[in-house]
């Protein structure tokens, strides 16, 4: 697909790649590179924004609705609440959780961090973002790690889970609480979502 005819119509196509193909570091060209890199990333990028935003929405609908609730959405409401680490039971909280990442902001961390898909943990683990992990969970141990250190890069299945991964740190994780706030205050005020 075309870069330029997605930056005017704003349409990405639904295509998922899985994996990023063996032999995309031994891509010569770098911009023939980072343009196909572009063309992986931004439908997952995409495509778990929908989800979150989907959520948002259905979670902004049970709050308009709170006294007449069935059982399964309230389950549904609990159990978003305990994976967001949501401790008051605010529903104004978890809006403010369970939201969309800027396109360019994942965009351009993955390229970063995975060094445009060329990194091991992108190829071996298929890590867009460079997440640690700690104790026993699935990972990559960094060959730069000294010795008394004892995380890994997080791994992933696909690169989807790895772009959900991603997006759910950014939106749970307490470091990042200035930018759910600014993205909150965006969205109260009618702006679009800016890197």
């Amino acid at each position: 697909f075309d870069i330029d005819y997605i930056k005017k119509s704003k349409k990405v196509p639904n295509i998922i790649i899985a994996r990023l193909p063996n032999d995309f570091k031994n891509i010569y060209s770098s911009s023939l590179r980072k343009k196909l890199f572009i063309k992986i990333a931004l439908p997952l990028i995409v495509k778990e924004n929908e989800n979150l935003i989907s959520q948002n929405l259905k979670i902004k609908k049970l709050k308009n609705k709170f006294n007449y609730i069935q059982k399964r959405e309230a389950i549904w409401l609990r159990k978003k609440m305990e994976e967001y680490d949501i401790h008051s039971n605010s529903i104004g909280e978890l809006l403010m959780k369970i939201d969309a990442i800027p396109v360019s902001i994942a965009l351009s961390q993955a390229a970063v961090e995975s060094g445009w898909g060329t990194s091991r943990f992108a190829s071996e683990g298929n890590a867009l973002f460079g997440q640690y992990t700690w104790g026993d969970g699935k990972g990559i141990i960094p060959q730069e790690r000294s010795e008394d250190e004892i995380h890994k890069i997080k791994s992933f299945k696909n690169l989807k889970s790895s772009v959900s991964s991603y997006m759910k740190n950014l939106n749970s994780n307490f470091h990042y609480d200035e930018f759910r706030l600014n993205r909150y205050v965006m969205r109260k005020n009618g702006i679009a979502l800016d890197g």
